[in-house]
């Protein structure tokens, strides 16, 4: 499973390189299963960064959906601002 797993955490990290915004659940969900495997194996400092991934995910998702809405609202500014 470990395999499996680093394979699908690379395809979620590379996908976010490219902007893809599935990419933050991939991730997500990477970094959560991570944190429960660091933690059953008592790796607790790989759990802990593994947890804070994360939390800087659920962050980063904010801010592109916020960065997406404000180019929306630009958008419709500008379109409706033409004559």
């Amino acid at each position: 499973m470990g395999y499996i797993m680093m394979l699908v955490t690379l395809v979620g990290t590379i996908a976010n390189a490219f902007g893809k915004r599935w990419s933050f659940a991939v991730w997500l969900a990477t970094n959560i299963y991570w944190t429960i495997h660091n933690g059953a194996n008592g790796d607790i400092p790989q759990m802990l960064i593994f947890a804070v991934n994360a939390i800087i995910c659920i962050i980063g998702l904010n801010q592109w959906q916020d960065e997406r809405s404000r180019k929306n609202e630009h958008q419709l500014e500008t379109e409706i601002d033409k004559p």
